[in-house]
């Protein structure tokens, strides 16, 4: 069997699939619109709106009963689709799929969904039902199908006018208590032929329109439902609004789970009517009114016991005064304030659950105040206890929900082991990559790994860009279990946690596979105080501090790296120290030992202990070309994209080409200029940032025409590309060069030079 759960309705939500009298979650990493497609078109909810991977709908509990599924989208049940992996499995529900289907039936051209004209989903088209098709039965199914309550009138075209697409062949015989249209028995045409004369529309009640008020979002608040045209509140007379029936609530309004059941008038007593008394909820029905009550009025409660309700979706949690991401206060946000959580005697198990919520692993330690200060405004959450295993704070017992004023003496604290570490290396920024699983840390296997991943590992662990990809040789192999999968990060995500998870590659991975990477220590750097941004006092970010760089030590080829890397072309003087002003603060005494090709100074060797103190006011200072006139030079350097290439390259298959892609925005020409080598060698680099041209009008690939056979030339572009220290020149085919202008001709690089832009 197969059913969508989470939704709004029941065209929408999770993909769950029945197998062995069990119901489990279709778990797939490249789940698409055609495999949507098969699954809306079984349900008989039209074509599919969209597709989704875990976190729209949440995620599943128990088995996977089906992974890997690939559909064309012509199929009539899911089943008929290749599907890798039949289960049932055990493991994570991250990749947990759901879709959003566009419905088999709508109403249009009314003054809401809930009356027009009716139309039914044939192929890619919405066609028109024939009056003589419709009654009152089948319109009170579109009408709950559609969460509008029952069926008022069937109007004729005259009410909703005519539709000017196909018309459906034939009508539908309802039992009147079926949820969707598509599950009534189909009818062949009438005698008479049908046309756009006979359209046929329909007006719903309307009953059970819900929404949450006076709660500072849409997903919390006072409960209320339209009956008759007219809002009222929902009470409970035995203060039985419970975690079921809240649940009813924030699935039908599309807002994730219950974070809080409050019976007793949090978000204030309603003045309207009062429509509702729900006496039972399974919390699976699709709507609020579905519940058993007494009947629409029909009430033993009064306006002090309105109740309300807190969905996930209206709740936000964070760590403040940390070092990072993943230490410090525990903040909450409810009703759009942020606020703090008080209680004398927060845990470890309360402290888990914060760290895991928020992807950074498991709890090192629990704190009350005093570890990153006192918070101000409200107190929103007080006195949690939690098992240690929920996936959210507000599924553990909170028995006080605020907002509350008062002192904040017990705001609590936490810091957590990190999801992600790197270890086996000199420091905290190098090392076998590692991340947390369970009670256990993991290692990830070389294949899984790439640059936009590192860089996010790099900036979790307030490092600076990562530097290199390193294999197990280099770090050493670990002797835990192996993370199944990979990361696809885009990398600027701020915890590598909040990156896709992708499924394991064919290949199996041991620990002869396991990866690391080497991050620079240094965060960032700038150039102040000059007259430009390719000139000034040279200054260095460390884990979130800015400081002047010490001129002792500082050199020429220091220097060149430094304006290489800005994208700030090559350095013309190094001016004594001081010659930008001193600065403010202590200076940082780190000597760099640059041989002047390198990338990025993080990429140089360095010395920073035992380095005598620097006196105040002398700072390094230089002067670049600035001739790539970058308008931020707030760069990482190169960033290189593809998996990582051989050591060395030799015997090129083609010469290497570079191209700009170009976008006018006014004189002068703005581009992202990139490199790359030819003939599918499967390299890219790009540098950051937005540069200027005036070379004129021009698009296309802007071929390079070299001088000879240079290896110095070369060598310069394997380094660039990360491809190794040298290599050798050879012609490009003749069908290689295209139509477009080779913008660099004449290419010569003499030995040192950092980049191709620079020969």
């Amino acid at each position: 069997q197969l059913r969508l759960v989470n939704g709004a309705g029941p065209c929408e939500g999770r993909v769950e699939v029945k197998l062995q009298d069990q119901w489990g979650t279709v778990a797939d990493d490249t789940w698409d619109m055609e495999d949507a497609e098969a699954v809306c078109q079984q349900l008989g909810c039209g074509s599919a709106k969209s597709a989704h991977i875990s976190t729209r709908f949440g995620k599943g509990s128990g088995p996977i009963h089906l992974a890997m599924v690939d559909c064309r989208g012509d199929e009539s049940a899911l089943w008929e689709c290749t599907i890798l992996g039949w289960g049932p499995y055990k493991g994570p529900h991250d990749w947990d799929v759901g879709v959003i289907c566009q419905g088999f039936v709508r109403l249009v051209s009314g003054d809401g969904t809930c009356s027009g004209r009716v139309e039914v989903r044939k192929g890619q088209e919405w066609a028109t039902l024939c009056e003589a098709h419709m009654d009152l039965n089948a319109a009170n199914v579109i009408c709950k199908e559609l969460g509008c309550g029952a069926a008022l009138a069937v109007t004729s075209v005259s009410h909703f006018g005519s539709g000017d697409g196909p018309i459906w062949d034939g009508g539908f015989e309802c039992a009147g208590n079926e949820s969707l249209l598509s599950a009534c028995a189909r009818t062949l045409p009438h005698d008479q032929a049908c046309t756009h004369d006979n359209d046929t529309g329909i007006i719903c009640s309307r009953t059970g329109e819900l929404r949450l008020v006076d709660g500072g979002s849409r997903c919390a608040g006072r409960v209320e439902v339209k009956h008759e045209g007219q809002w009222g509140s929902v009470c409970s007379y035995d203060f039985s609004w419970d975690v079921p029936a809240a649940s009813v609530v924030c699935r039908q309004l599309g807002c994730g789970t219950v974070a809080k059941a409050s019976p007793h008038t949090p978000f204030g007593a309603g003045t309207g009517p009062i429509w509702l008394q729900p006496l039972h909820c399974r919390g699976t029905e699709t709507a609020l009114h579905n519940c058993f009550h007494l009947g629409w009025g029909q009430h033993f409660c009064d306006h002090d016991t309105d109740v309300g309700v807190t969905c996930s979706g209206a709740v936000e949690l964070r760590l403040m005064n940390g070092a990072g991401p993943c230490e410090g206060r525990v903040e909450v946000k409810l009703r759009g304030q942020w606020g703090t959580v008080a209680d004398d005697t927060w845990n470890m198990e309360d402290a888990e659950v914060v760290c895991q919520q928020l992807g950074c692993g498991s709890a090192k330690s629990a704190h009350i105040s005093t570890r990153f200060g006192q918070g101000s405004g409200p107190i929103q959450i007080v006195w949690t206890h939690c098992r240690g295993n929920e996936s959210a704070l507000w599924e553990c017992n909170n028995p006080g929900w605020g907002p509350y004023k008062g002192r904040h003496d017990w705001d609590v604290g936490v810091i957590c082991q990190g999801f992600v570490r790197l270890v086996g290396g000199d420091s905290t920024c190098s090392g076998r990559v590692e991340v947390r699983k369970g009670q256990e840390w993991a290692t990830l296997c070389e294949a899984h790994m790439d640059l936009n991943t590192a860089n996010v590992i790099c900036k979790e662990l307030g490092c600076g860009a990562a530097l290199a990809i390193q294999g197990a040789a280099h770090f050493g192999s670990g002797d835990g279990p192996i993370w199944d999968g990979g990361f696809e990060c885009a990398g600027n995500e701020s915890l590598l946690s909040a990156c896709a998870r992708t499924l394991p590659h064919d290949q199996a991975c041991t620990h002869d596979n396991d990866t690391g990477i080497i991050c620079s220590p240094y965060t960032d750097f700038r150039l102040v105080n000059g007259s430009t941004a390719c000139a000034g006092r040279v200054e260095m970010e460390v884990r979130g501090t800015w400081r002047s760089l010490c001129d002792t030590g500082w050199h020429q080829p220091d220097a060149q790296v430094l304006c290489h890397q800005l994208g700030c072309g090559f350095v013309t003087s190094v001016p004594r120290a001081g010659y930008f002003g001193a600065g403010s603060g202590p200076l940082w005494r780190h000597t760099f030992h640059c041989s002047g090709v390198e990338s990025h100074l993080g990429a140089c060797p360095a010395t920073a202990l035992g380095i005598p103190a620097c006196a105040p006011g002398n700072s390094a200072a230089v002067n670049c070309s600035g001739g790539c006139r970058v308008e931020s030079i707030n760069h990482k350097g190169l960033v290189l994209g593809g998996q990582p290439a051989a050591k060395e390259v030799v015997g090129l298959p083609s010469s290497p080409t570079c191209h700009e892609d170009i976008g006018h925005t006014g004189t002068p020409w703005r581009s992202r200029r990139t490199c790359r080598i030819g003939q599918g060698t499967g390299r890219a680099l790009t540098i950051t940032g937005l540069q200027e041209h005036r070379q004129g009008e021009g698009s296309g690939a802007m071929l390079v025409c070299a001088n000879g056979t240079s290896a110095h030339t070369a060598a310069v572009v394997c380094r660039q590309l990360g491809c190794g220290t040298g290599g050798r020149l050879a012609s490009a085919p003749e069908n290689a060069w295209g139509s477009g202008p080779a913008w660099l001709s004449w290419v010569k690089c003499v030995p040192g030079t950092g980049s191709l832009w620079h020969c």
